[in-house]
């Protein structure tokens, strides 16, 4: 919403900036959501160039919060890197960020919107083996046990 104008980077800054502050509270540090909630303010206050918020990401992993699966703080020096202009820039270019403005187009590929037919494929290998002629003497001979029994 920051690069399509909708909102400030600022106000985003400042909203990140409270939500540390609380999340690095005592109280907050021995829960395990408020590391995930943690790692995903840090991996997003990356993506808009995190510099005012630097001390709080640099807390955040000196107490061992962030979860280096998901961001660590080499990630961290590359947004710091790219400067705010091209995080931002970055950030724009990204269609994962963009808003839906087409609904259907958006969905329309997801699984649950086809119309698959559930279509019961042979295993790799089998059916393509022509049967021997002693196999088709067997199909023969049962075909003749059939008509033969009614």
């Amino acid at each position: 919403m920051i690069v399509q104008g909708v909102i400030s980077r600022e106000l985003i800054i400042e909203y990140f900036d409270h939500l540390f502050i609380i999340y690095l509270q005592e109280e907050f540090l021995d829960n395990e959501d408020s590391s995930y909630f943690l790692s995903d303010l840090v991996i997003n206050s990356g993506e808009i160039y995190p510099e005012e918020l630097q001390a709080h990401i640099d807390r955040a992993f000196e107490l061992d919060l962030i979860d280096p699966f998901f961001i660590n703080r080499k990630d961290i020096e590359y947004y710091l890197g790219l400067g705010k202009n091209a995080a931002l820039a970055k950030l724009k270019d990204n269609s994962y960020y963009s808003p839906i403005e087409d609904t259907v187009s958006e969905m329309e590929y997801w699984a649950c919107f086809q119309d698959f037919k559930l279509v019961r494929k042979k295993p790799a290998g089998l059916g393509t083996l022509k049967p021997t002629a002693k196999k088709k003497s067997q199909k023969q001979a049962r075909r003749k046990n059939r008509s033969k029994k009614k």
